[in-house]
């Protein structure tokens, strides 16, 4: 992004790149829409590694969103001919080398996606994920009748599974895509390009209104 310093450098190359998602140790994942199936990526220091999710049967990822200390991962998969639905998943990693003292912290590798269970099913379908904290995520819910004024809604979602809030609807377009940050507004983008914030909350405030923020496509940080 900042051209006259670094020029961009080529991480990974694939068919249908989609939903990168950084922890905070600099590793990247990302999904690769292949016609087959799914693929999921690890990206770091070392290069490219295929992470094996089990358990996921037919259903295909659509979007995921690793927690920020690397440990769990939420997906947005897809059965055939069924709503996509929020899932869970942890992230198990290679055995940990005790460090040195040239060397005191060595990175963890994740090589599998493990236990996907479904969160908050009542809400089905979901359409895209984004983690608000470390014990919450922002979810943008599809409605399941077609003839609704508003077809998707934001909701923010404990991952022990209590009651989902909404965030209330976006004023104007139809959103499509989310992102959250513990030390940031909830962001929502619509399919007509433009970028909605929803203001941290206020105690003498009964209700938090979402304002236009700038035109833009699938807000990320």
């Amino acid at each position: 992004l900042d051209a006259p310093r670094e020029a961009p450098k080529l991480l990974v190359r694939g068919t249908k790149l989609w939903s990168p998602s950084w922890d905070r140790f600099g590793g990247l994942w990302v999904l690769d829409q292949q016609p087959a199936g799914t693929k999921v990526y690890f990206i770091d220091g070392a290069g490219k590694h295929a992470i094996t999710v089990a358990g996921l049967g037919l259903r295909r990822i659509l979007e995921l969103a690793v927690s920020a200390d690397g440990t769990r991962m939420a997906m947005i998969t897809q059965e055939p001919d069924q709503p996509a639905r929020l899932e869970l998943g942890l992230v198990k990693t290679e055995p940990i080398e005790i460090g040195t003292p040239d060397e005191p912290q060595r990175s963890v590798r994740p090589v599998s996606i493990t236990s996907p269970s479904p969160v908050a099913p009542q809400l089905d379908p979901a359409v895209d994920v984004a983690w608000a904290d470390t014990q919450q995520l922002v979810v943008l819910i599809g409605d399941a009748d077609p003839d609704q004024v508003q077809p998707y809604q934001p909701y923010q979602v404990g991952i022990d599974g209590r009651m989902p809030e909404q965030l209330g609807p976006v004023p104007a377009g139809v959103p499509v895509s989310v992102a959250a940050s513990a030390a940031a507004p909830v962001l929502v983008g619509t399919k007509d390009g433009k970028i909605y914030r929803l203001p941290a909350p206020d105690t003498l405030a009964l209700t938090r209104s979402w304002e236009f923020l700038t035109e833009g496509r699938r807000p990320a940080y």
